[in-house]
């Protein structure tokens, strides 16, 4: 018979990890599993992590903030924004320091090794199916047995797999997508040590580029859905447009011999395309024992730069809760509570969101077409 664990988190990203490590930092005889089919090997979108976070990992566990040094640190950002001309900030001016340019499959290892050293337990597995059956969730997977939980945490991402095949369903507030591609330096060798996070605005959406520890330069185009239909989505036309329709972010690919990599095992091949859309899930709080975390719950337009942190604090103040919860007599306080709270605090967090975004996309002017007309209301 299997065992009843606390909690089961499906998802082993940076929402997921945090969860399970304040859960085990504040009850460390607790119980929790962690489901996750992400392929460490596999490149992944989301590198920027601000300075802020340092404190929050070293809270997790001692020696994450000095695995930092395995990454790059960001000297700050650049913005053509408002007009054509560049808008410095540089981090020596954030009291908090520097920023980081992730690895972003090594960022989530190190998270992942972090909570297993802690004393989370982890399953390399694809959920299949959810149900709660006497007052207990039970999880199959196409991995072994099924696993069963009293609380069970939505953090697998954007795409809210749990909460899907509970027929839950996301709120989208706009079609804004992605379209990225990695570049490298074709002699194989760049002098490109240009650290900054780059963000430049054109007619028909707007331009992200942060250079990696590997070396290669991400570069990713922020649209309208019906825009990204068609030739940007092909490596001529994405190339085209980048040249076309940017003058900061082109003089860097140009200056520096930047083309498009070569396709390997962890490097996508040509442009990719992504949700880049703001979203929240709705009517979770109808599910007993069941909290979503992370983009599960809430995603925001990348202008933000919210995502990571956001995952990071929220997951610490889910496991916080839970731990709570748990340690009561018998492990089944009312579950309410926790419920409100965090429906409270996801509410502030869309709140700041909503104001952050109303103010950006209201002091652009260089934008054309109703999809982005939209966005300044």
């Amino acid at each position: 018979m299997t065992s009843l664990h606390d909690i089961i988190v499906i998802g082993g990203g940076p929402a997921g990890c945090a969860v399970a490590l304040s859960f085990l930092k504040s009850h460390p005889n607790g119980s929790i599993i962690v489901l996750s089919d992400a392929d460490p090997e596999r490149f992944k979108i989301g590198e920027s992590l601000p300075p802020e976070a340092a404190r929050l990992l070293g809270y997790f566990d001692a020696s994450l903030p000095a695995a930092l040094s395995a990454h790059l640190p960001c000297a700050g950002t650049a913005s053509a924004w408002t007009n054509a001309s560049l808008e410095e900030h540089d981090a020596i001016m954030n009291p908090f320091g520097h920023g980081w340019h992730l690895d972003r499959a090594h960022f989530d290892e190190k998270l992942r090794a972090a909570a297993s050293g802690a004393g989370a337990k982890f399953s390399r597995a694809r959920v299949t199916a959810v149900r709660r059956d006497n007052d207990q969730w039970i999880v199959e997977s196409d991995v072994g047995s099924a696993v069963t939980g009293r609380w069970l945490v939505d953090a697998s991402g954007r795409r809210a797999g749990v909460a899907r095949l509970l027929g839950l369903r996301t709120r989208k507030l706009d079609d804004l997508l992605s379209v990225y591609a990695l570049f490298s330096s074709t002699s194989g060798i760049t002098d490109d040590h240009d650290t900054r996070t780059l963000i430049e605005a054109c007619p028909l959406g707007w331009w992200y580029s942060a250079l990696l520890p590997s070396k290669q330069r991400l570069v990713a185009f922020h649209c309208d859905a019906s825009s990204a239909k068609g030739a940007v989505r092909t490596r001529t036309g994405f190339l085209d447009l980048l040249h076309d329709q940017t003058e900061h972010l082109a003089r860097i690919v140009r200056g520096h011999e930047y083309d498009l990599s070569a396709a390997d095992s962890a490097t996508p091949a040509g442009p990719q395309t992504t949700a880049a859309c703001s979203t929240q899930l709705e009517g979770w709080q109808t599910q007993l024992y069941f909290v979503p975390v992370g983009d599960a719950a809430l995603s925001f337009d990348p202008l933000s730069s919210q995502g990571m942190m956001t995952a990071l604090e929220m997951g610490c103040i889910l496991g916080t809760e839970l731990a709570a919860n748990v340690k009561q007599l018998d492990g089944f306080s009312d579950e309410r509570v926790i419920v409100q709270r965090v429906t409270e605090r996801y509410a502030q967090v869309w709140a700041r969101f909503e104001k952050s975004r109303r103010y950006y996309y209201s002091v652009q002017s260089r934008f054309e077409g109703e999809f982005w007309a939209s966005r300044r209301v």
